[in-house]
């Protein structure tokens, strides 16, 4: 059944973020660092075994390149849009205001700092011993600092959008199922953002729920292609874009995957989101003109 592969990965999605959201505050912060290492290490060899699939062809028992000079066009144009309008930033704002209980999270934490300090003071004035503060070890113990940008939320905002939506099945799975009802790669991608969502949801909360928004739309703008406009969309995607696009995403992957494991703050992967842009109006505009002459 065409579709099915789709409700699938997202409530893969939901499902892993939720089941996160759970355990959220249960691990203490240096296994939580431990987890996002091992996300990152995922990642990276996610990416790569992309990248090796799409971009290395064997052919006539020598290896080629497919797209390799587009492919490099498109990243180079991408990060120049990406760093010259920072998406990084733009994204972490729109996390932040979509974060109304972070808000009210630090508010009620910067109460509790006054009110520590007000006793600290009292009992240094008083010659006292210091106050016992339990939730403050807890703060220390398993609240885990952002390791992105001054929110958490964001962080996750902004990671699992990467991952959910640079990830090259998503193209090549969506296409399978909306054109033959093959729904393999899909459900492939469903179980690594099960993974994900969960992990990245148990250490940086809601904003991953968040960034399955944009998924969800990329999907089902695709699939609605594939099924309204099946041989328009069969000849737009041909194997040239389709190829170019898959390496394109395979190398963000590889990107967030060195971001996310050597925690490499001046590599971001979220600013490289634009490139696939450029083959899409290159091979957009080669396709329209194509529709004109033919008629």
């Amino acid at each position: 059944m065409k579709g099915i592969g789709i409700l699938v990965n997202i409530l893969a999605c939901l499902v892993g973020g939720g089941f996160g959201l759970m355990v959220q505050g249960k691990l203490r912060v240096r296994y939580q660092q431990g987890l996002y290492r091992l996300m990152g290490i995922l990642v990276l060899g996610f990416g790569a075994y992309e990248l090796m699939q799409h971009y290395f062809v064997l052919a006539d028992g020598e290896i080629e390149l497919k797209g390799s000079i587009m492919v490099v066009i498109a990243l180079t144009i991408g990060a120049l849009m990406g760093y010259l309008f920072d998406l990084t930033g733009l994204f972490h704002k729109i996390g932040c205001k979509l974060s109304q209980k972070e808000k009210k999270e630090k508010e009620a934490e910067k109460q509790r700092l006054e009110r520590l300090s007000r006793a600290v003071d009292m009992a240094i004035e008083k010659d006292m011993a210091l106050p016992k503060v339990p939730w403050l070890d807890r703060l220390s113990a398993y609240e885990m600092p952002s390791f992105l940008s001054k929110s958490l939320y964001a962080d996750g905002f902004i990671l699992a959008w990467v991952f959910l939506c640079a990830n090259s099945m998503l193209l090549s799975g969506v296409l399978a199922d909306g054109m033959d009802g093959v729904t393999t790669t899909l459900l492939i991608k469903s179980g690594a953002d099960f993974i994900f969502c969960f992990s990245m949801a148990l250490i940086c909360g809601s904003g991953v729920m968040h960034a399955i928004i944009p998924m969800a739309f990329l999907e089902g703008i695709l699939w609605l292609g594939c099924t309204a406009l099946p041989e328009l969309t069969d000849q737009f995607f041909a194997p040239v874009l389709t190829a170019q696009l898959l390496v394109i995403g395979a190398v963000t992957l590889l990107i967030l995957g060195v971001q996310m494991t050597f925690d490499v703050k001046k590599i971001k992967a979220m600013n490289f989101l634009p490139a696939p842009l450029v083959p899409l109006l290159y091979y957009g505009i080669l396709f329209i003109l194509n529709l004109f002459t033919e008629k």
